[in-house]
């Protein structure tokens, strides 16, 4: 069985993408997933074939940022994998963070490369970004990595067909191959809907903070995160794994995602919750700017945009007012874009 190493700088349990993906391959492969977090190092077995490294920098935010992260923490991670003697077929690179670590790797072991550009890299970055010319120089030398690396992978994938194709115009290469981050298929259960609900899974942004006064009296608001606000308007929903997420979101009747037109990554933006709402079956409000959300949405006809978020109200009573046909429309993708497919386009890549 050939042996797959998987690259990441963070925990893969924040990162749906990579568990699906790992789970998805160990059907076939032998998996290494090796990341860098704060807790301790350790080794967990997934599964028969699917074990995980799991290598400590320091949880120190002092000593562990971009510059010790750039200048120690990639090398540290590069002999990791080589300290587990083992030889990989494969090597599976997670954002530009880890495409030098992973194109030294496919020179040691002979091994195909796969870069997987989870973000528009090159657009992560505003202005008014805090600290925006220290985060730009490590941008900066990363993107150096993309440029010198990425005509030497073997095969590059990415979350969607706009971002496939600024990559293969801006370094002149084969357009990326698109797989989506979608939830696996979820079965509906039959719930009460709770009544004039819009439900937010995300960060908590200024957009976010404004729609008290846009919104109240007239919806009932219910958001997932961490955080918890303490206000009568915000209905704190918990924070729930990302396989419970479908489940939970199916008791309210819209989504609602507040991605900015900030940044360049965030307008060409497929997020998980985008399709977390699909897979509840919700219907989907959406601002306008963030193109591949919006041209999904007018596609299929599975919910309203809006050019700011005063509009949310009336775009959502428009919906309301149409319901049944938004939700049908909703309902015939669902099987479409969900992980099964995208697991099937691996294997055939592959």
């Amino acid at each position: 069985m050939k042996k797959i190493c998987v690259l990441l700088t963070k925990d893969y349990v924040s990162d749906s993408r990579v568990k699906k993906e790992c789970k998805s391959l160990s059907k076939r492969y032998m998996v290494d997933l090796f990341c860098l977090v704060s807790k301790k190092s350790s080794i967990i077995k997934e599964n028969k074939n699917w074990n995980v490294f799991y290598l400590q920098r320091s949880p120190n935010k002092i000593l562990y940022n971009r510059l010790t992260k750039y200048l120690y923490y990639d090398n540290k991670l590069y002999s990791f994998v080589l300290r587990q003697n083992k030889k990989y077929d494969l090597i599976w690179a997670n954002d530009v963070d880890t495409l030098k670590i992973g194109y030294k790797l496919k020179k040691k072991f002979n091994a195909k490369l796969i870069y997987d550009s989870h973000e528009y890299w090159r657009g992560t970055l505003a202005k008014a970004e805090k600290n925006y010319h220290y985060v730009k120089l490590f941008n900066d030398l990363y993107l150096r990595h993309e440029k010198k690396y990425i005509k030497n992978v073997d095969m590059i994938f990415t979350v969607n067909e706009h971002i496939s194709r600024l990559l293969s115009q801006h370094y002149n290469i084969l357009p990326p191959k698109v797989l989506y981050n979608v939830p696996y298929f979820s079965d509906l259960n039959k719930v009460k809907k709770v009544k004039d609900s819009l439900v937010y899974v995300g960060v908590i942004n200024n957009d976010f903070k404004k729609l008290e006064s846009i919104l109240r009296k007239k919806v009932n608001f219910y958001y997932y995160n961490k955080e918890k606000i303490d206000s009568s308007f915000y209905h704190y929903a918990g924070f729930v794994s990302e396989d419970k997420v479908p489940y939970e979101l199916m008791k309210y009747q819209m989504g609602l995602v507040l991605h900015s037109s900030r940044r360049l990554n965030e307008i060409y933006a497929a997020p998980n919750k985008f399709f977390q709402y699909i897979q509840a079956g919700l219907p989907i409000l959406v601002n306008k700017e963030c193109i591949f959300m919006s041209e999904f949405v007018e596609k299929y006809k599975i919910g309203l945009c809006f050019n700011n978020i005063s509009e949310i109200t009336d775009r959502y009573t428009e919906i309301m007012n149409n319901y049944e046909e938004f939700q049908r429309n909703v309902l015939k993708i669902r099987k479409k874009f969900c992980w099964e497919n995208e697991e099937t386009k691996i294997f055939k890549i592959l």
